[in-house]
């Protein structure tokens, strides 16, 4: 038996694309920025449920699906707390570095992508330091 996705058009990945809260988007999976997970999760623990909190924030819930919009609250509650909060965010797996995807394309987005490279790698770090400090 087939599982019937909701794949992201051309033109609703391009729109996804330009959110400053998106790192990657193919036509099944998002990966958020840290700047975005954090928003999210204060605000749903506030009581706001996850297809307001994407709209307020840009998303076309419509083209997003309600099976997508459920499983990025579910999806970051569970970062949330495997990681003792959001000290800790992986990104999904991200472009080869050759490939025209990977590119930024204005000098902006370079910016933009070393700047989430750098939160990236301070992510690991602290997470390596909390893992040795509990094993020692």
């Amino acid at each position: 038996m087939s599982v019937c996705r909701n794949l992201l058009t051309e033109e609703q990945m391009e729109a996804l694309h330009h959110n400053s809260y998106i790192l990657l988007v193919t036509p099944t999976r998002l990966s958020f920025t840290k700047e975005f997970k954090e928003l999210f999760y204060s605000e749903n623990q506030a009581g706001a449920n996850p297809r307001e909190i994407l709209d307020w924030h840009g998303f076309d819930t419509e083209a997003l699906g309600g099976h997508r919009i459920h499983s990025i609250g579910v999806n970051i509650r569970r970062e949330y707390a495997k990681y003792s909060g959001l000290g800790y965010l992986r990104s999904s797996k991200q472009p080869d570095s050759e490939s025209p995807e990977a590119r930024p394309k204005t000098e902006a987005e370079q910016i933009r992508q070393l700047q989430q490279e750098g939160d990236y790698l301070q992510q690991e770090m602290e997470f390596l330091k909390n893992f040795l400090d509990q094993k020692y």
